[in-house]
């Protein structure tokens, strides 16, 4: 399992907020750096990764060192993961072979599913992936500033989507994972970069068990 621990500090406003947050709101939020996800080594493009909550639900912040963009999918459940992307994994309630995912790609596309995982198959092979179920009040917002080299996103995930309608508790743990692809500007697939929070050990990111533990304080 991975120790992989993530304090995530409550924002001091309510509600559904409006993307981006005020900068201010992200000074408590502590940086995570994203890893190579087979070795755990520094990668090419850093990737840094803020998070904070409230009663409405989980807040993200990915600042993403980039220098070219392939994201041409326009449709929600498009295969976005085949381009750049970042993701988030999520359980709630830490059944490792039942949990959420989301992905956002540089165009502002959305990709939600509801995952069931045979953690009895090693290869990986038989995973549902349930796309028919959607996040009615998923949100994000993309800016992309290639002269500078810095793709950001700022997502806000919905608590009651993931918890049957009820708040986040101050003191509650999920299981949680978090992603990014970057795509090569020369097509090719040997200098794709894939990086995560808790490396997974695999060019895989279905490994729960590789899951870290966001804290909610």
């Amino acid at each position: 399992m991975s120790e992989f621990k993530y304090v995530c500090h409550e924002l001091p406003l309510q509600g559904k907020l409006t993307l981006p947050l005020t900068p201010s709101l992200w000074d408590t939020a502590q940086d995570v750096e994203l890893r190579e996800v087979v070795t755990g080594d520094k990668p090419k493009l850093a990737t840094v990764v803020r998070a904070a909550w409230n009663n409405w639900g989980v807040y993200y912040r990915f600042v993403c060192e980039d220098d070219y963009i392939l994201s041409t999918m326009t449709e929600r459940d498009d295969p976005i993961y085949d381009e750049d992307v970042v993701e988030v994994f999520m359980s709630p309630d830490g059944e490792l072979s039942r949990y959420f995912e989301f992905e956002f790609s540089p165009a502002n596309v959305l990709f939600d599913a509801a995952i069931v995982n045979d953690l009895s198959d090693a290869t990986g092979n038989t995973l549902h992936v349930d796309t028919a179920w959607d996040s009615e009040e998923l949100t994000a917002w993309v800016d992309v500033d290639l002269p500078n080299r810095r793709v950001v996103y700022e997502i806000a995930i919905p608590a009651a989507d993931l918890l049957n309608g009820r708040e986040i508790q101050k003191g509650d743990e999920w299981k949680t994972n978090l992603y990014r692809i970057d795509r090569s500007a020369n097509n090719d697939e040997q200098e794709d970069e894939y990086t995560a929070w808790s490396p997974t050990g695999q060019l895989r990111f279905h490994i729960p068990q590789r899951f870290g533990t966001f804290v909610f304080e």
